[in-house]
């Protein structure tokens, strides 16, 4: 009986630990993206002058 809720429990914490991942990646892909843009905007001003 334990073992099978300790085993619901550390499947829990996976999917946790999975999700927070994700989270972080998809942040550090989202700057990414922001410094691309702005490093575009950049260059497009420079070009414009």
């Amino acid at each position: 009986m334990v073992e099978g809720r300790n085993q619901e429990s550390n499947e829990h914490m996976r999917g946790c630990l999975q999700e927070r991942h994700i989270q972080e990646e998809y942040g550090k892909t989202m700057q990414v993206l922001n410094n691309d843009s702005q490093l575009a905007r950049q260059s497009l001003d420079v070009g414009i002058e």
